[in-house]
């Protein structure tokens, strides 16, 4: 099990199949890399790599520090302690606004950047109308500490159209390791 550990002490859990030209995949909140898992296949022709983000999958739950910025510094940190050039970076939701946060110190070393259903915020606010209503949010902080497993149930439903996934597919995605991990999140990192 590869594991890392970054600049600020923490764990990041990361796995690494195939060889070729280098392609590094970002989950989204409360999923982890096995997200990506279907995309294996590829690396007869492609290195690939996928995460678990601090909190998420097989990664370490730090009491603290899951803001944007912490995300970026363990991506950096990813990227320099596997000596990454040249990298085609693709990241999902919430990793997209991780990648976007750790841009100017990679810059260098990426190829492209690709961005999967990523939002600019995940409330709406002055200017952006599109996210849900901060009051929404606040009350789905509250259902993750009153019922864990089935808000992310019900959060990982959502993400996906109907017949998009298999049933049953989205649960497996963000349960298996995240659900023990999330109270490590106090506030989550909505806006």
């Amino acid at each position: 099990m590869p594991i890392l550990e970054t600049a600020q002490g923490v764990r990041i859990h990361y796995e690494s199949v195939g060889e070729g030209p280098t392609l590094v995949f970002m989950h989204g909140w409360a999923m982890s890399g096995r997200v990506w898992q279907t995309l294996e296949g590829m690396s007869d022709r492609y290195r690939l790599i996928f995460l678990d983000l601090r909190g998420h999958g097989l990664s370490a739950a730090p009491d603290s520090g899951y803001s944007y910025e912490n995300f970026a510094d363990d991506l950096v940190d990813l990227f320099g302690a596997l000596r990454l050039d040249n990298v085609v970076l693709i990241a999902w939701s919430m990793g997209v606004q991780i990648a976007l946060q750790a841009y100017p110190r990679l810059e260098e070393r990426l190829a492209a950047l690709v961005f999967v259903a990523g939002t600019p915020r995940f409330t709406a606010g002055e200017g952006y109308p599109h996210g849900l209503p901060s009051n929404e949010t606040r009350g789905m902080a509250l259902r993750l500490k009153r019922e864990c497993a089935g808000t992310i149930t019900d959060f990982s439903r959502r993400m996906f159209a109907e017949g998009e996934i298999l049933p049953g597919e989205a649960e497996r995605m963000s349960f298996e390791e995240i659900l023990t991990k999330l109270p490590a999140f106090g506030d989550p990192c909505f806006c």
